[in-house]
């Protein structure tokens, strides 16, 4: 297992999509959301096509 990674939005989006999230804990100890990323993604994308409400 890699004990880290930096999470991008389109991972997270893409994973969403899929509802395979859970992936993320299992290939890596820790993942990083960096501020912008959390923003672009459960900020800005409420009300997109997709969005959870």
């Amino acid at each position: 297992m890699i004990d880290r990674a930096v999470v991008n939005a389109g991972p997270l989006v893409a994973l969403s999509l899929l509802g395979q999230l859970d992936l993320l804990p299992a290939l890596f100890a820790e993942c990083w959301v960096p501020q912008t990323v959390f923003y672009e993604v459960a900020v800005a994308g409420i009300g997109k096509p997709f969005a959870c409400k």
